[in-house]
C-alpha cells in the first residue's frame, strides 16, 4: 500500500505565477540484496548466503550481457537491455563509434509486475501540505 502526501507546487498558466498542489508519492525504506536474501531465506530453504552470492553472480554476468548489446530477459519482473545516444552526422562517413555520447542500461517491466501496480491503492500519509522550496535565481 503506497502512502502519498499533498505538495503545493507553483504553475505557470498563460505567464501568470499559481499555487497548485499535487499527489506526491511517499518513497519508503530503501531495501538492500542482503535484507530480500533475509526475507527469501525464511519462505524458502536457501540459506541467505547462498541467496546473495548467487544475486550478485547473476548481476555480473547480466552486466557483461548488457555492455555487449545483448537483452536480459528476468522474467517474470522484466527486461534489461543497453540503449544509446549518439550525434547525428552529415554523412554516413562520419559515423564512428566517437559519435556515440552515452550508453546506459534500460528496464522495461513485464506485463505481471506492470499489472501489479495497476492494482495498488494509494492512501494519504497525513494530512500536512509539503511546499516545494524554490532556489532564488541569481541576478548578475
Amino acid at each position: 500500500m503506497p502512502l502519498y502526501f499533498k505538495k503545493k507546487i507553483k504553475v505557470n498558466v498563460n505567464g501568470v505565477t499559481v499555487d497548485k498542489y499535487v499527489a506526491y508519492m511517499h518513497r519508503g525504506k530503501i531495501f538492500t540484496i542482503k535484507e530480500i536474501a533475509e526475507m527469501v531465506e525464511e519462505q524458502s530453504g536457501l540459506t541467505g548466503g547462498d541467496l546473495v552470492n548467487g544475486f550478485y553472480q547473476m548481476l555480473e554476468i547480466a552486466g557483461n550481457l548488457l555492455t555487449v548489446g545483448h537483452r536480459v530477459n528476468l522474467d517474470p519482473l522484466g527486461s534489461l537491455y543497453p540503449g544509446f545516444n549518439a550525434k547525428a552526422c552529415d554523412t554516413p562517413q562520419e559515423v564512428t563509434a566517437d559519435t556515440v555520447t552515452r550508453f546506459y542500461p534500460l528496464f522495461k517491466a513485464s506485463p505481471e509486475l506492470k499489472s501489479k501496480f495497476s492494482e495498488a491503492s494509494f492512501h494519504l500519509r497525513d494530512d500536512i501540505v509539503v511546499e516545494v522550496k524554490y532556489k532564488r535565481k541569481k541576478k548578475d
